[in-house]
């Protein structure tokens, strides 16, 4: 349970800090402005990190993370998937984010 709700705390806070490093800062918060410019990119984000870490986060997978050799052996294996929840999150608003803004881009170049 604890590493759905970090994946979630890893997307908000990309959210977040998209939010602080915004273009316009003359303009203040607005949630409602917020969610008209963000929500098809935050639902897609939380989309497909969800299945990602949905897959990951299964007890029926079973990742040894004893054979990656820059993880330190003292580092127990349960804050290591905490960790990698935590970093999906982020990450992954990070990456799908980034391919919208991409693919809208090149949508708007070739209209």
């Amino acid at each position: 349970m604890k590493s759905w709700f970090l994946f979630c705390i890893g997307t908000l806070a990309y959210f977040l800090w998209k939010y602080i490093n915004r273009s316009k800062k003359t303009i203040g918060f607005s949630i409602k402005f917020w969610v008209r410019d963000n929500w098809p990119a935050l639902v897609l984000t939380f989309l497909i990190d969800f299945g990602i870490v949905f897959a990951f986060l299964d007890e029926a997978v079973n990742i040894d993370f004893s054979l990656i050799n820059w993880i330190p052996d003292w580092l127990p294996e349960g804050l290591i998937i905490k960790l990698f929840a935590l970093f999906l999150g982020y990450g992954g608003g990070v990456i799908v984010y980034n391919i919208i803004k991409k693919k809208v881009k090149d949508v708007k170049t070739n209209s």
